[in-house]
């Protein structure tokens, strides 16, 4: 979450937050930035896997449980 307003800011073009619980979540700062910025929240989603070329991140695959 606190993370992802500042990636949009930095040039990040396709930023979204995932994960599989927020709807039981508090709002956080992070989160009330997060909406104010209009980052969409995937809620039920997990990370299946992480890729990476010389160190620097290049995607992440999702699905949604």
């Amino acid at each position: 979450m606190d993370c992802a307003a500042p990636r949009r800011r930095l040039g990040g073009e396709d930023v979204k937050v995932i994960g599989f619980r927020f709807e039981e979540m508090k709002a956080s700062l992070g989160r009330k930035r997060t909406h104010s910025e209009e980052i969409p929240i995937l809620n039920s989603w997990w990370a299946g896997s992480v890729h990476a070329r010389n160190g620097k991140l290049t995607g992440v695959v999702t699905f949604q449980k």
